[in-house]
C-alpha cells in the first residue's frame, strides 16, 4: 500500500509539471497578439507537453486508447484509484484486530509517546473511511482527475495545432486556461488524501513495529518516527504552491 501511494504521488507530480507548462503557455498567449518569438516559445512548450503525453506515465497508457476504456481492469491508474476491495478489507480487519490487543510491552503508551494516535481503534476507523471513499467513487462511476486530465490534453493538442496553422484565437487560450484550472481543482484535494493516507500507513507501520520489536528497540523506533514525521512535513511543504 505504501508503494501504491508512492507510485500515485509520482503520477500526480507528472501531471502537475504538465499543468504548469500549460499555464506558462496561457500566460505567453494571453495578450492576443503575441510576438513571433513568443509564439515559438509557446509552440516549443506545447511540443514538449505533446511528447510527454506520448512517452510518459500517466499519459501514455491512457491516451493511447479511448477515455471509456481507460478504466478497464488492466489500467494501472484505475487499479490504484479503485484499489482492491478484498485487500483493503483484509488490511483493515488485520490492523483493527492487531491494534486492539493489550500488548505486554504496552502498545497504548508507545502510541501516545509517538503522538501518532490517541487510541488503537483510530487506525482501523481511518483506513475503513478511506476504503469507504474509494467505494463511493466506484459507485458513482467517477474517474476522479482522469476526465479533467483528458480534457486538458485535448485543449493543449488543439491549441498546438492552431499555432501550427496560425489560427490561434483568444478563445482557444481561454479554453486551455480554464481546463488547467479545473484540473488543478481536482488534483489538490486528491493529492491531499494520498498524503494523508501515506501518513496513516507510516504511523500504523511504526505502531506494528513497536509490537513486534524487542523492548530495547523502542528508543530506535521513536527516533525513526521522529525522522519520518520530519520528512513527511518537508514533503508537504515542498508540494505547496
Amino acid at each position: 500500500m505504501l508503494d501504491t501511494c508512492n507510485q500515485l504521488t509520482e503520477k500526480i507530480d507528472t501531471i502537475r509539471n504538465y499543468e504548469e507548462s500549460l499555464k506558462v503557455v496561457s500566460r505567453l498567449l494571453e495578450s492576443g497578439q503575441p510576438h513571433q518569438t513568443t509564439l515559438a516559445r509557446a509552440k516549443h512548450l506545447l511540443d514538449s507537453c505533446h511528447n510527454a503525453t506520448e512517452t510518459k506515465r500517466p499519459f501514455k497508457r491512457f491516451f493511447s486508447q479511448k477515455l471509456a476504456q481507460s478504466s478497464s481492469s488492466d489500467s494501472k491508474l484505475a487499479e490504484i484509484l479503485g484499489g482492491s476491495k478484498a485487500v483493503t478489507s483484509m488490511v483493515c480487519e488485520i490492523l483493527g484486530t492487531a491494534l486492539s490487543f493489550k500488548s505486554k510491552r504496552g502498545l497504548r503508551p508507545l502510541l501516545q509517546q509517538t503522538r501518532s494516535v490517541s487510541s488503537s481503534t483510530y487506525w482501523s476507523c481511518s483506513l475503513q473511511q478511506l476504503q469507504k471513499q474509494i467505494r463511493e467513487h466506484q459507485k458513482s462511476g467517477s474517474s476522479m482527475t482522469l476526465t479533467e486530465l483528458h480534457q486538458t490534453v485535448k485543449a493543449a493538442h488543439y491549441l498546438r495545432n492552431q499555432i501550427k496553422g496560425r489560427n490561434t484565437t483568444s478563445d482557444d487560450v481561454e479554453e486551455l486556461k480554464r481546463r488547467c484550472e479545473e484540473l488543478e481543482k481536482e488534483i489538490e484535494p486528491f493529492e491531499g488524501k494520498v498524503k494523508e493516507m501515506y501518513k496513516h500507513l507510516i504511523s500504523v507501520r511504526m505502531a506494528l513495529l513497536g509490537i513486534l520489536s524487542p523492548p530495547n528497540s523502542k528508543t530506535i523506533l521513536l527516533t525513526n518516527v521522529t525522522l519520518t514525521n520530519s520528512i513527511l512535513t518537508i514533503d508537504v511543504d515542498d508540494h505547496l504552491m
